[in-house]
């Protein structure tokens, strides 16, 4: 950094946010004697009002319209928004920059557990929490999940509680920029996203991979052992685990077999933990999520690998994430609305068996298409959605029972109607791509299935 971040007393956040994390920010910086602006470059009139009625309240002023040069100098701390890239102009010109993230892992006193990865990270960052937070000293979420970090401040700076953060890929970025990353670091796996964002696969690949060289030495990593990012740890000085599938090969970590999850010390002991059967979320990519929980656990909680997979056992899953509905004759629904990958999508379509109905399609980030057709072509039906449901269509061709639909009640009831069809017992939301051709986020979207699902189901 050009220089210490505790010896700047000014500050420019850069955003409001439209769930006032940026606001959030500078309230805190705010109650901590900095002195404070707030920049957006929307006009006055689309910013969240509620947020900026809360920064007028604090006597925070608001610049919008525009990010002007001279806010910012060499004795500027400035706190971006998680969507602005590290190459915003105000980043070179600050004597720090410090994402609220970074600022609330510079001020935690307990240790920190950050989960990243293409997919997974949230169920991962969820499960994670609700283990710690049932054994000393307790966890707090943030990160993408959770309060907004700057809203944590001052109580992570007295509390000896696990910090368990859900950390993007800019916010990789900026924690890489700031030089601070968290005591644990754990990667669930590795593919192509935010191609919308991201010139390249590559340059994603390195927002992910680039924090991993501010783990601290003593730290630890945590690896997909069956997944690219299982070598993303060669060099690191410190523990490396991994999770995945049982072989006899397997360094340390916590893995599953075809009857039981398996923890290997690092001496090679290995010890059964418990039947996959018992494990509470279906599908064998959750198989993968309890084990890097296990893993997490152990790592950043000191928690006994049997303990944390029996506090595991109790949870219930994350809203919109293979969410269980409701059922109508037999039809099991399932919202997976956070699905927006294409590698989510294929996840969902191995969750059950026999295979389920699909209901996919939205606006793409710039993902190739031609291996999600190809495997959509295995479901009994697929129903689609969105932007992309032309293409989709035009490259499933006629492999697969294939349909389009207007809106989320004609969705779910082509999809119900052709799951009784086909004898399926599930039909899943789980869309591969972004919400915003036709929803506001993912949680309008999940929602707008649920009611429809519900509805479906006469309740």
């Amino acid at each position: 950094m050009p220089c210490d971040p505790a010896a700047l007393r000014k500050a420019v956040v850069l955003g409001v946010g439209d769930n006032g994390s940026g606001a959030d920010a500078a309230l805190a910086l705010n109650a901590a004697g900095m002195t404070v602006t707030v920049t957006d470059s929307r006009p006055a009139g689309r910013l969240p009002a509620v947020h900026v009625a809360r920064l007028a309240a604090a006597g925070i002023p608001v610049v919008s319209g525009a990010n002007p040069g001279w806010l910012v100098d060499a004795r500027t701390l400035v706190v971006p928004a998680p969507s602005v890239p590290v190459t915003h102009p105000y980043c070179a010109a600050a004597g720090a920059v410090l994402n609220d993230v970074a600022l609330l892992l510079l001020a935690a006193a307990g240790p920190s557990v950050g989960i990243t990865g293409s997919n997974g990270k949230t169920t991962v960052t969820a499960w994670l929490h609700h283990v710690l937070k049932q054994s000393p000293p307790g966890a707090v979420k943030a990160g993408n999940i959770g309060p907004a970090a700057s809203t944590l401040l001052s109580t992570a700076r007295k509390s000896p509680a696990v910090l368990v953060l859900e950390v993007s890929s800019y916010q990789a970025e900026y924690m890489a920029l700031a030089r601070t990353a968290p005591d644990t670091m754990l990667f669930t796996n590795f593919a192509p996203n935010h191609l919308d964002h991201y010139r390249s696969p590559s340059d994603y690949r390195a927002a992910k991979r680039g924090i991993i060289r501010h783990v601290p030495p003593a730290g630890t990593l945590i690896l997909n052992a069956d997944d690219e990012v299982a070598g993303w740890g060669k060099g690191f000085p410190g523990d490396v685990l991994h999770f995945g599938r049982f072989s006899a090969g397997n360094s340390p970590g916590t893995y599953f077999d075809e009857e039981n999850l398996v923890h290997r010390g690092a001496d090679g002991s290995e010890r059964k933990l418990g039947s996959v059967a018992d494990a509470p979320l279906p599908g064998r990519h959750n198989l993968y999520n309890f084990c890097a929980v296990i893993a997490a656990a152990a790592a950043a909680g000191k928690l006994p690998p049997e303990d944390a997979f029996r506090l595991g056992l109790s949870f219930a899953g994350v809203e919109h994430r293979m969410e269980f509905v409701a059922e109508a004759g037999g039809v099991a629904f399932y919202d997976d609305s956070s699905s927006t990958t294409p590698d989510s999508t294929l996840a969902a379509l191995e969750t059950f068996t026999p295979a389920p109905v699909l209901i996919v399609g939205g606006r793409n980030k710039g993902m190739p298409l031609q291996i999600l057709a190809e495997r959509l072509g295995r479901a009994p039906a697929v129903v689609l959605i969105g932007e992309t449901a032309a293409e989709l269509r035009h490259l499933i061709g006629g492999t697969a029972a294939v349909s389009a639909a207007g809106d989320m009640p004609d969705a779910v009831a082509k999809a119900l109607a052709a799951a009784r069809s086909a004898g399926a017992k599930q039909v899943i939301l789980s869309p591969g791509f972004a919400s915003f051709d036709m929803f506001g986020n993912y949680r309008e979207r999940g929602e707008a299935f649920k009611n429809a699902a519900r509805a479906a189901a006469g309740l």
